[in-house]
């Protein structure tokens, strides 16, 4: 079987962030980690970098990545990842069964994590994604929201009083990986198919950086992480 591909979306206009998929983590760029471990897991036939962005494309390729030139017209921030596999996808003559898109973001995720995950979907015919997911923090049953009085409301009111130990095991994306079946997400470009399958990943190594808060937690823990106090 050809062996996977891994996209990695890094385009150089974060807002929140300024240069989030290159800021500095700890030494190294942001994006060296996903691709480092991407390139340590030795499935994938090629970890490419899809940027419009010269700098990450520079650094991309020192760390050992591939770059496809991103089109201006998918490089802005309203645009979807999903359109942004579709490009690098339609860059090959016979694309590979399987692709893994991967957030430059990844800083945590392991090598055995994208070994394990792709296990998932390429054991199970009928998987078309398999999502990297993390159990909530707070369950959503207890969220409150305000109303029109400034008080707030139980959103769930019912099972908000359960017991907690009865919750269900709700999980939910994290934004670190996704595992594609090519075919059918060509066919229906979402992250949410009929047939989705879940990898759970510890909250820790789920950590997302939208924020500058979420910058300093994260440069904390990896630190942690990497004994380096």
């Amino acid at each position: 079987m050809k062996k996977p591909i891994a996209i990695i979306p890094a385009r150089g206009g974060s807002k929140r962030i300024p240069r989030k998929n290159i800021v500095d983590i700890n030494g190294k760029p942001m994006i060296s980690y996903a691709i480092e471990t991407a390139l340590k897991s030795q499935i994938f036939g090629e970890v490419i970098v899809s940027t419009e962005d010269a700098e990450i494309k520079e650094i991309s390729i020192s760390f050992g990545a591939k770059v496809i030139d991103r089109p201006d017209e998918l490089a802005t921030d309203t645009v979807f990842e999903t359109d942004v596999y579709k490009h690098v996808l339609s860059t090959f003559d016979t694309p590979p069964p399987f692709f893994c898109g991967i957030y430059a973001t990844a800083i945590f995720i392991e090598p055995h994590d994208l070994i394990d995950s792709f296990s998932m979907i390429k054991e199970d015919g009928s998987a078309d994604i398999v999502m990297s997911t993390s159990r909530y923090q707070i369950h959503p049953f207890k969220a409150l929201l305000e109303n029109d009085q400034g008080y707030m409301e139980m959103v769930h009111p019912k099972e908000c009083l359960m017991r907690s130990q009865t919750y269900p095991d709700y999980v939910a994306s994290n934004g670190t990986f996704y595992w594609c079946r090519t075919q059918s997400y060509l066919k229906n470009p979402s992250y949410y198919p009929e047939k989705l399958k879940a990898y759970i990943l510890p909250i820790d190594k789920g950590q997302d950086i939208d924020e500058p808060e979420d910058l300093e937690i994260a440069r904390a823990l990896k630190r942690i992480k990497s004994k380096i106090i």
